[in-house]
């Protein structure tokens, strides 16, 4: 706890001190820090910790000219007053995560008799907030032994999207051309399976751990079908055929080793039937840690539609273990008008276990 007591000219603090231009900064290291006013009243607190794969700060201030800007991984720069809450993912490998915090209010003095206008005080403080990182090139995978032989030369993942419906409406405007008409998509008409051929995208990731965890991937995108669909029901035999592009399948590999590694997958591919000005894209954000030991974790955010799947498995295995099977919400959250709701996105989530 650092005690701030003011004067006219001067502030101290309880720590290295620096003067400039009515701003004062002062130094500090911790995951958290408190600052009082000189009455001993709480002028400012924040923490920093890891929830779920993300950086979470909290802070709070009794003083409503407070502003508060974080700096570091992942954020360019957060601007909060007051009071709030922030979480961000945490795309950093290194072992401890280091945020820059300002926070700064402003000190209008009362003016006496004879005293010459002035501009206000500001009080700056600096600090950096630490904290160990639990998803480094050093993460530990915890306790639960590897099932994995540990000798496989490689070890795949899929992570494919889906939808379970023989058919699904095309709304109008967004993906219908005649609003007369009624459309409808084909879907992919299945339940959860890592072998099916029938999908609406698939990521296929491989790690080749004889060549220093070298990644190489696959992006694959289904065709789209669109039907004109009868007043009486059935689905009429006329299809259109379209496919999306792959273009917004993205893989960065974050780090590299004969035994451990770390990637991330973008994903962003839209209908290419729907105007992109009312439909939102089939999204996620993923990143996958590896150790060739058999452990390995999934922190994952994703926009809940269609149905998610993300199997693992080693080359000298048969079958795949599955990591995650998501059924979708409602078709309706690829609609920009409900596609940024909770319920049509999953915060951040982390699987961690072995094959």
């Amino acid at each position: 706890m650092r005690e701030l007591i003011l004067n006219k000219k001067v502030l101290t603090f309880l720590a290295t001190v620096i003067l400039l231009n009515n701003t004062v900064v002062v130094g500090g290291n911790a995951n958290q820090l408190d600052l009082n006013d000189s009455e001993g009243n709480d002028w400012f607190n924040i923490e920093l910790s890891i929830t779920g794969g993300e950086a979470r700060f909290t802070w709070h201030s009794e003083d409503p000219s407070t502003t508060v800007e974080i700096i570091g991984d992942s954020i360019d720069t957060l601007i909060g007053e007051e009071q709030g809450l922030i979480e961000t993912p945490i795309h950093s490998t290194d072992s401890v995560l280091e945020f820059n915090v300002q926070a700064q209010k402003v000190i209008d003095e009362p003016m006496k008799p004879g005293d010459e206008p002035e501009a206000p005080l500001t009080v700056q403080y600096m600090t950096s907030l630490r904290v160990d990182n639990p998803y480094s090139n050093n993460f530990h995978f915890g306790e639960t032994p590897a099932t994995a032989s540990g000798s496989a030369a490689k070890t795949y993942l899929r992570y494919q999207t889906f939808i379970p419906d023989p058919y699904w409406d095309a709304p109008w405007p967004a993906c219908s051309p005649d609003f007369t008409k009624k459309y409808v998509f084909a879907g992919d008409d299945r339940n959860f399976d890592p072998a099916s051929a029938e999908f609406r995208t698939r990521f296929q990731v491989t790690v080749d751990w004889l060549n220093q965890g070298n990644v190489t991937y696959s992006r694959s995108v289904g065709e789209t079908l669109r039907y004109q669909k009868n007043d009486s029901g059935p689905i009429s035999s006329t299809v259109e055929r379209e496919t999306a592009s792959n273009d917004g399948m993205q893989l960065t590999t974050l780090s590299k080793s004969s035994t451990l590694v770390h990637y991330r997958l973008d994903h962003s591919v839209t209908n290419p039937f729907c105007s992109t000005f009312f439909t939102d894209s089939i999204w996620y954000e993923t990143d996958v840690w590896i150790a060739r030991s058999g452990a390995y974790t999934v922190a994952n955010t994703f926009r809940r539609v269609p149905n998610h799947e993300i199997y693992i498995k080693d080359s000298d295995e048969q079958n795949w273990a599955s990591i995650m099977q998501e059924s979708y919400v409602q078709m309706e959250c690829l609609a920009k008008s409900h596609s940024t709701s909770t319920i049509c996105n999953k915060s951040r989530t982390v699987r961690e276990a072995t094959r």
